[in-house]
């Protein structure tokens, strides 16, 4: 049995090192942070369908604000939010592989995060939805809270942790489970299974299924290689990884 996480980002350009990735895997079953809702949107999205002021009342105020501002920064970058997903969905049927979605329903968690929030929780979302709508230069801030969160993604999510409990709680430990839970029946019924999931559930995943021993791949590792210089180098034995001018990024987080 393989297992293979890989961390993915929802505003970032990841084709050219996400599709090779997964080929090279060939999975039996390719699995994906989303639930059937988001997927349909999704697709319906890369369709040219945009939401109904109807799809919009039932999201609720607060999910729509999240995919909103997901929208916007997606497009600073010149990609579809979500593209990965979409991406990764193509490849797994290119491969001839299954398709898992593993993730609880959005909205739902969504709502129940907020319903579970204290009031100076949800006034400190408050502020700082108000902050990040002001008018700057939307892309070179994400960029710097991405190079924060690549020098310590441990130590990132754990002051989020601290700044909202609760969301970290609901929208990331809870989910966490569930997906690893979901991972865990997959790997008992395909022999090679790829996960492709936002990078800030890599760390608990890869916690709460240690003893299955997941080969890893982050974000930044996509990241560098769907850049220029890049060449895919096919997997040898049990290995699968990058050649970015001229240094290896094989085993990341293997303990190599």
């Amino acid at each position: 049995m393989r297992l293979v996480l890989i961390g993915a980002g929802h505003v970032f350009n990841l084709e050219g090192a996400l599709r090779p990735l997964i080929a090279a895997e060939r999975p039996s079953v390719v699995a994906l942070e989303l639930d059937p809702d988001r997927l349909q949107g999704l697709k319906e999205r890369r369709q040219g369908r945009r939401p109904t002021p109807e799809d919009r009342r039932r999201a609720g105020r607060v999910y729509r604000y999240l995919a909103d501002f997901q929208a916007s920064v997606a497009e600073s970058f010149g990609v579809e939010p979500g593209g990965e997903m979409l991406i990764a969905a193509d490849a797994a049927e290119a491969a001839g592989a299954k398709l898992a979605l593993i993730d609880r329903d959005a909205r739902e968690t969504v709502r129940r995060a907020i319903r579970q929030m204290g009031v100076r929780e949800k006034m400190r979302m408050l502020w700082m939805g108000f902050v990040s709508a002001l008018p700057r230069k939307k892309k070179a801030s994400i960029e710097k809270e991405l190079e924060r969160y690549h020098k310590d993604p441990a130590g990132y999510l754990e002051e989020v942790r601290r700044q909202f409990p609760t969301i970290h709680r609901v929208l990331i430990h809870e989910r966490n489970e569930h997906m690893a839970a979901a991972l865990r029946r997959l790997t008992v019924e395909h022999e090679r299974v790829v996960a492709v999931l936002g990078d800030g559930h890599i760390d608990g995943i890869a916690t709460l299924l240690v003893d299955l021993k997941p080969v890893v791949h982050r974000l930044k590792d996509l990241q560098a290689a769907s850049g220029s210089g890049v060449e895919w180098q096919p997997p040898r034995g049990d290995r699968v990884g990058f050649s970015f001018s001229g240094t290896s990024l094989e085993g990341h987080l293997r303990g190599e």
